[in-house]
């Protein structure tokens, strides 16, 4: 199944994420001052595994430093 969802910044940046049926990660992220102009990037499982592990353990030294 097909996801996706879009984020904004308080700049008006947005990034686009959608995860296909091949369960490769797309993102396109949208500048406020070059809208027409789209940069984009594409990951494989492997690369998506890499990343949430990176973040998952960046937050949970945020919320261990956070409840000291």
């Amino acid at each position: 199944m097909a996801i996706k969802k879009v984020f904004y910044d308080d700049d008006g940046n947005e990034m686009l994420f959608h995860v296909n049926t091949k369960n490769e990660l797309y993102l396109e992220i949208t500048n406020s001052d070059m809208p027409d102009h789209p940069s984009y990037i594409t990951l494989e499982p492997d690369d998506i595994e890499e990343m949430i592990l990176m973040l998952t353990e960046e937050l949970n030294l945020i919320g261990k430093q956070k409840s000291k």
